[in-house]
C-alpha cells in the first residue's frame, strides 16, 4: 500500500463526514416521511442518494476503501458540470434546476484536492487485477514435465 499521510486520510474522513451529514440533513426527512413523492423517478433518486449517504459512513472509518464510491460522485459530477451546466452557461440559458444545483461545484473541487491521486493511480490503474477465473491444477500424478 502507498503511504498516505495520517493529514490527507483525516482529510478524506472529513469529507466522507461532511456529505453524510449535509445528506443526514437534507436528504433523510424526505425518504423517511411517510408521504409519496409527486414524481416517481424522485423516489429512484432518493434511494440511490440513500446508498450512497450509507456508504459515505463507511466512509468515515475506511476512507481508502471507499474511495470508488467517492470517485463515482466525483465522476458524475464533472461530467454533469461538463455537459450539462457549462453548456447552458455558455448560451446564456441556465435552467432553474441547473443554476439550483450549482452551489456544490465549490466541493468538487475541494473532492479533486483530497483525493490520494497516486494512491489511486497505484492501485486502480497500476495493480493487476483479481483473477478472471479460477486457476486450473495439474491432474493427479501429471508432472509439469508431461
Amino acid at each position: 500500500m502507498q503511504d498516505i499521510s495520517l493529514f490527507r486520510l483525516n482529510c478524506l474522513r472529513g469529507l466522507y463526514l461532511f456529505i453524510a451529514v449535509g445528506f443526514g440533513v437534507s436528504l433523510l426527512p424526505n425518504i423517511l416521511s411517510p408521504h409519496t413523492p409527486a414524481v416517481p423517478t424522485r423516489a429512484v433518486v432518493d434511494h440511490m442518494l440513500l446508498a450512497f449517504w450509507l456508504l459515505t459512513l463507511f466512509g468515515v472509518r475506511y476512507p481508502l476503501q471507499m474511495l470508488p464510491v467517492l470517485l463515482w460522485e466525483m465522476i458524475w459530477k464533472t461530467l454533469w458540470v461538463v455537459l450539462v451546466a457549462i453548456p447552458q452557461w455558455r448560451s446564456g440559458r441556465i435552467e432553474p434546476f441547473t443554476e439550483a444545483n450549482l452551489g456544490w461545484i465549490p466541493l468538487l473541487i475541494v473532492f479533486y484536492a483530497v483525493v490520494p491521486w497516486r494512491y489511486v493511480y497505484a492501485n486502480y490503474l497500476l495493480k493487476p487485477s483479481e483473477p478472471w477465473r479460477k486457476k486450473t491444477s495439474a491432474p493427479r500424478g501429471a508432472s509439469l514435465a508431461d
